[in-house]
């Protein structure tokens, strides 16, 4: 996000500036993806590349970015929604999220 601000201080819209960067990384994962993903990123069992994957995919949709066309990485995305630990780490259940904005579950 700082270095959005930055952008957006030149006079640029920096959510679309980040969305295209965000898609252009995006398509490049969902081509790496086609050859080695299973339940997860690499395979089917939990790895780095998950761990990475989620942040990633909160900030971009942050910026709207439409996962429908990375079918892969939203699968994947997808499952590892449904993990505990993702769920929990998600932003809108942190303690400083403001009541606002927090989730309900």
């Amino acid at each position: 996000m700082r270095i959005q601000q930055r952008v957006k201080a030149f006079g640029a819209d920096n959510t679309l500036w980040a969305r295209e960067l965000m898609e252009a990384g995006f398509a490049a994962l969902e081509a790496l993806m086609g050859s080695c993903a299973g339940t997860y990123a690499v395979g089917d069992v939990l790895s780095l590349a998950d761990v990475c994957l989620v942040p990633a995919v909160w900030g971009a949709q942050r910026v709207g970015v439409d996962l429908g066309a990375y079918p892969t990485v939203k699968g994947v995305f997808d499952r590892l929604e449904l993990l505990d630990g993702v769920r929990r780490a998600h932003w809108s259940r942190q303690p400083d999220t403001p009541e606002e904005l927090r989730a309900v579950d």
